[in-house]
């Protein structure tokens, strides 16, 4: 009896298997690189598009929560005790329009850092916002003692647009 020739045991993957594997690597390789949330939308595109793969589905459902969890406990810290903190989290209030808050942080950050340009330029953007133009004014005064050059920047700014009309303001950053 002759034997019969067996065929190669290696099945040829399917191209959907295949482009559901191709998405799944890249969904992997993002949260490596700590992308979660563009990392939950690979891994969402797998197990909605390739329903039909069903391992490699159940992986992507665990890295998706992996990547929910990590993109979930990522958010904008809105809060700090810590100085160095202050600055960062006064700037993303006043951003978002919280003004009151921000310049409790932004005054707590001038308090640490009261020569930092970013600091005294935020602190009176934020003081300006809250209503308070007197104190912007002194802010944007004390800004210029420490820093001269930055009465640039202080003109280019929309923030202080309103500034215009105080003659102050107008003598130590528009006229100069």
């Amino acid at each position: 009896m002759a034997a019969k020739k067996k065929k190669p045991s290696s099945p040829l993957l399917s191209e959907r298997h295949e482009a559901a594997l191709e998405e799944y690597e890249k969904g992997i390789r993002l949260l490596q690189q700590k992308d979660y949330s563009k990392a939950a939308l690979r891994f969402r595109a797998v197990i909605e598009e390739y329903p039909n793969e069903a391992a490699l589905g159940d992986r992507a459902r665990t890295y998706l929560r992996v990547a929910e969890g990590e993109s979930a406990g990522r958010q904008p810290l809105t809060q700090s005790k810590d100085p160095e903190q202050s600055y960062e989290v006064g700037v993303y209030l006043l951003n978002d329009g919280q003004f009151k808050e921000a310049l409790r942080h932004l005054e707590r950050a001038a308090e640490h850092r009261g020569n930092d340009e970013g600091v005294l330029i935020a602190l009176a953007s934020a003081q300006l916002q809250s209503g308070d133009r007197a104190a912007a004014v002194s802010t944007i005064d004390r800004l210029l003692e420490v820093q001269p050059e930055a009465r640039y920047r202080v003109r280019l700014m929309s923030d202080f647009q309103s500034l215009g009309d105080d003659e102050s303001f107008r003598q130590r950053v528009l006229d100069a």
